[in-house]
């Protein structure tokens, strides 16, 4: 039986490409250090067309990486055609995560379900989008469990692989307003549903009146940009029980963002000031 030769690269041959990838390795990241430079433009805090353009400028820059390389190694590549599927099983099995970021990132690129910029929500991980590339993307981390809705300091790198088998929720409609519960308990023995309804209704309509004309322009341009019918920015209110019997008040606001803790941090006390107050009204009464 005759032994079937392999092709064999010798270092003559290999020394052409390997110069000529350094060669453009070293152009494409000066390029991509004087554009991403020209772009910050000396400036401290980055705008978010800036941070745009800086992702755009990276994942371009790796996109003619990629490409280069292609071109460049193409003819060596052609000489180890026989051995092509057993090296592309292993690379499949060794960079098995990097194909699932890659591919992550097409369906990104390809469904845009957020830019830079957008809030979003993948995992319980909620953040502002501050940067994407072809493998991860980063998040600026959001107070959303607290409801203080403030962007706080540490930063999340997530894996593209995670677009594959994660729900991505867009918050990006609530950056400026968002709909936001305050809520209040009061004791069983010091419950008085008709009396402590009113008195927060009243207040929580006193709060929100200076809100109702920015409130209705935000709401309007909320649904021209959704395309979908939205609730109304009346405020909403309901009353339930706890299992210990205590009674929860809840009202259900239309608010600036940034404001919506503060505000219903100072309904809470105004609420819960007035109710001590008729609780001490009510105190000479029952001691006589």
């Amino acid at each position: 039986m005759q032994a079937i030769d392999l092709p064999v690269l010798s270092l003559p041959l290999l020394a052409e490409p390997l110069v000529t990838s350094v060669l453009l390795l070293t152009a494409l990241l000066t390029a991509r250090m004087f554009l991403i430079r020209a772009v910050r433009n000396k400036s401290e805090v980055l705008s978010r067309d800036q941070r745009r353009w800086i992702s755009r400028i990276k994942n371009g820059i790796l996109f003619l990486l990629l490409i280069g390389l292609i071109l460049i190694w193409a003819p060596q590549l052609r000489t180890l055609a026989l051995s092509l599927a057993a090296v592309a099983m292993a690379l499949v099995i060794a960079t098995k995560e990097m194909i699932l970021c890659l591919s992550g990132a097409f369906m990104r690129v390809s469904t845009r379900p957020f830019v830079v910029g957008d809030w979003i929500v993948i995992d319980s991980m909620c953040g502002e989008v501050i940067d994407v590339n072809a493998f991860s993307i980063k998040l600026q981390k959001i107070d959303m469990a607290g409801k203080s809705y403030q962007i706080t300091g540490p930063t999340i790198e997530i894996p593209n692989s995670r677009l594959l088998t994660s729900a991505v929720e867009n918050l990006t409609l609530a950056k400026s307003w968002i709909y936001h519960d305050v809520r209040v308990t009061i004791p069983a023995v010091d419950a008085r549903p008709i009396e402590h309804m009113t008195l927060f209704q009243e207040i929580i309509t006193r709060h929100f009146e200076p809100l109702q004309e920015a409130a209705d322009n935000q709401l309007s341009w909320m649904k021209r940009k959704s395309g979908i019918d939205l609730p109304g920015v009346v405020p909403g209110f309901s009353i339930a029980t706890t299992d210990l019997g205590h009674m929860v008040l809840t009202g259900h606001l239309f608010l600036p963002t940034r404001e919506a803790g503060r505000l219903g941090d100072k309904i809470i006390l105004d609420f819960l000031s007035q109710v001590q107050r008729m609780k001490e009204a009510d105190q000479p009464s029952d001691e006589s």
